[in-house]
């Protein structure tokens, strides 16, 4: 919430962009938890670069994941406002239960069912402000917002064998800084906007 409020205050008073604000936020975060995990545990944070297969998951993680996930909700946040994005954000648990139903060839209990039904009629009540013939934001902003819980979604599925073999720290901060490091590449985030 708070990188989000923050997000926000540079768009809207700075002109910031979500790819200038995203790498370094990225970068700085991963190299934390990173020296966090060696202080606190002492452990082989360079692990999973040894198996070719935790490699790959882990980039993939970096990218579509961490990366992917934080862009979106930038971008999210950039077309509407912080409120919105969180709101946004915090529908992936109906696409975590899509999913596993999916996946399970199970259909979800009944609290289940009525939390997710919960969710959508919240979604659609702050998205219309109960005019159902528009949206009360910009079709980006509900776009990234889908995206965003998409992408959050990756990030509590796909790296779950990942950290049962490595810990939460140790993946998450390759993840932020590899995909960090990748999008300040792919973006050229250097040439920073803004004032």
């Amino acid at each position: 919430a708070c990188a989000g409020v923050a997000g926000q205050a540079l768009f809207q008073t700075r002109g910031v962009t979500a790819s200038s604000a995203l790498p370094p936020c990225l970068i700085v975060a991963g190299l934390l938890l990173l020296v966090v995990q060696v202080v606190r545990e002492n452990t082989a944070v360079f692990a999973p670069f040894r198996d070719r297969r935790s490699l790959v998951s882990l980039v993939l993680f970096a990218l579509f994941g961490a990366a992917g996930n934080q862009f979106a909700y930038f971008l999210t946040d950039y077309y509407s406002n912080a409120a919105w994005a969180i709101a946004m954000c915090y529908t992936s648990p109906v696409y975590i239960i899509v999913y596993y139903a999916i996946k399970n060839r199970q259909m979800p209990g009944g609290l289940r069912l009525f939390a997710l039904a919960s969710m959508v009629v919240g979604i659609v009540l702050i998205s219309t402000h109960c005019d159902f013939s528009k949206l009360a934001v910009s079709p980006e902003a509900f776009v990234w917002g889908v995206i965003s819980a998409l992408t959050f979604s990756f990030c509590s599925i796909q790296p779950v064998e990942l950290i049962e073999r490595y810990g939460s720290l140790t993946v998450n901060g390759w993840g932020f800084l590899i995909g960090g490091l990748v999008f300040a590449l792919a973006s050229r985030s250097w040439e920073l906007t803004g004032t």
